[in-house]
């Protein structure tokens, strides 16, 4: 199959960008290695974070101000299953709707690691192992997230405590104490929702460097 444009990476920037140009009359496919389109912004970044900050902002507010306001209730509890199944609903409404946009605008998706064979060919490995090769003229890569493995003895020691950001979209369980590794920008949402979920909470941040 031959392609006009083809996007690698299925992000913000990645299905605006396919977006636009199928618009513009090109000819364009999209692939992205995750299940769901959204990139690391819908699946497992801002969206699902702000979705629990906004749950967790709800229940700080039952908890301090409403007797000002003249409004009784009873003492809230906090559900953390109910939460986590609002965050997948938020989700998957937002993955839908990119979805639906692809198909709206005659986008091929592709589901798979993509790998640059030259100029104008790219292979697409699905989960399964199977592979195909597809053409294009044009060649957008829209793939930012970097994941770095390394080890720290320290880390190691506390690994029962240390959540990394996809962990925290995932608890089953709160904890007294929580560190948290993020990045800046995704921190800022998870630690306001550790500060209503935990006792204390210490932050640990990193920046990428290119």
């Amino acid at each position: 199959m031959s392609y006009d444009v083809v996007v690698i990476g299925a992000g913000p920037g990645g299905y605006v960008a396919a977006i636009k140009a199928a618009q513009l009359g090109l000819k364009v496919a999209i692939v992205e290695k995750r299940a769901t389109l959204g990139g690391t912004c819908l699946n497992v970044g801002c969206i699902p974070s702000k979705a629990l900050l906004h749950a967790s902002e709800v229940f700080a507010e039952t908890q301090h101000g409403f007797e000002e306001l003249g409004v009784s209730v009873s003492k809230p509890k906090l559900n953390l299953k109910k939460m986590m199944e609002h965050k997948e609903t938020v989700i998957t409404a937002n993955t839908s709707g990119i979805s639906f946009l692809m198909k709206k605008n005659k986008i091929d998706t592709f589901f798979g690691t993509a790998k640059i064979l030259n100029a104008g060919q790219i292979e697409i490995t699905a989960k399964d192992g199977s592979q195909q090769t597809i053409a294009t003229k044009i060649l957008l890569l829209l793939q930012v997230q970097i994941a770095r493995v390394f080890q720290v003895s320290m880390l190691k020691l506390m690994k029962r405590l240390l959540y990394l950001p996809q962990e925290h979209l995932r608890l089953k369980k709160f904890q007294h104490v929580w560190l948290l590794w993020a990045q800046v920008l995704l921190a800022q949402n998870l630690v306001q929702c550790g500060a209503v979920w935990v006792q204390r909470l210490l932050l640990l941040n990193f920046l990428i460097k290119f």
